[in-house]
């Protein structure tokens, strides 16, 4: 199984060993992990980039061999980011790597990751010089297992490209004219889907309280009343229209009526204002009391 070199590397990077490097490069904490999260993927591109061919494999075994990294260094990893004599002649050597690996363009590398992550230029040289110690260390432990050869560390190397897709700071890569390393892109949205217009929610009460009311004048106007000869001048026949209530009932009533245009409001959505008012028709009461006065001209209702 392949060996994820940036996750091992930032493994090593606790909370504590990042605040250790931001006090002595007098950089915040979240200023210092940003800069490290571009450095660490950097240097390890430029790593396989230079163990790419046969030379630069033989050139990387060569520094990894005279600078004695055994991963020995990992054992005390707070004294190279401490500010001591350990740091500073970590820094010195760092240095001498990055211009090895980077050449004429390690000061623009310098100022790349000072604008990423918001440093002073002298505070992101240091920390690429601590960073790329690191890396040789960790580079020099894994050797205890892959081999010392120069082919085995070009094996490690060529393995780091898939795993360092997207995670270069944006810009590096071009700048060091280096391809397969673009930076991370921002996440695509899904595409805006109207939504579905649906009944709203103060309007379902009302068609509740509608249907009541047409229930409750149909019992009403069924109850049996008192057969009294009545005279009434004759009126046209109004046209009648079938309603559909809740639970499947239809009831047959006049167009104009109360119940007709109760019906229609509810049942349309163009007129949504609150409150609303609707005059009973041909309903009238006994002077002083609850009782339904006889008429002839009542609304004709059937309920089936």
């Amino acid at each position: 199984m392949a060996v994820n070199l940036v996750e091992l590397v930032k493994g090593y990077l606790t909370p504590e060993i990042i605040q250790k490097g931001a006090s002595f490069v007098g950089e915040s904490e979240s200023a210092t992990q940003k800069a490290m999260n571009g450095i660490v993927p950097t240097l390890i591109a430029a790593m396989a980039n230079q163990a790419s061919t046969t030379g630069g494999a033989e050139k990387l075994s060569r520094i990894l061999d005279t600078g004695k990294y055994d991963g020995s260094a990992l054992n005390n990893l707070g004294s190279l980011f401490s500010g001591g004599e350990t740091t500073q002649k970590a820094i010195t050597q760092g240095k001498d790597t990055l211009s090895s690996l980077f050449g004429n363009k390690t000061e623009g590398l310098v100022e790349q990751i000072a604008r990423f992550a918001g440093l002073r230029t002298g505070s992101s040289a240091s920390l690429l010089a601590l960073a790329v110690q690191l890396i040789l260390s960790v580079l020099g432990r894994q050797r205890s297992t892959i081999g010392q050869s120069p082919s085995a560390l070009a094996a490690l190397l060529g393995e780091q490209k898939g795993f360092l897709s997207g995670l270069l700071p944006a810009g590096i890569g071009s700048f060091l004219g280096w391809t397969g390393y673009e930076a991370a892109r921002p996440r695509e949205t899904a595409p805006y889907v109207e939504p579905k217009r649906e009944t709203p929610s103060w309007l379902i009460p009302l068609i509740v309280l509608g249907g009541i009311v047409l229930a409750a004048l149909g019992w009403l106007l069924s109850r049996p009343t008192p057969v009294r000869e009545t005279t009434v001048a004759a009126r046209p026949a109004a046209k009648m229209t079938d309603l559909q209530l809740p639970g499947g009932m239809k009831v047959s009533v006049p167009e104009g009526s109360f119940n007709y245009s109760l019906q229609q409001w509810l049942a349309g959505t163009s007129d949504t204002t609150v409150p609303k008012r609707f005059v009973f028709d041909n309903l009238n009461f006994e002077t002083g009391s609850t009782q339904l006065t006889p008429s002839l001209s009542r609304p004709s209702i059937r309920w089936w």
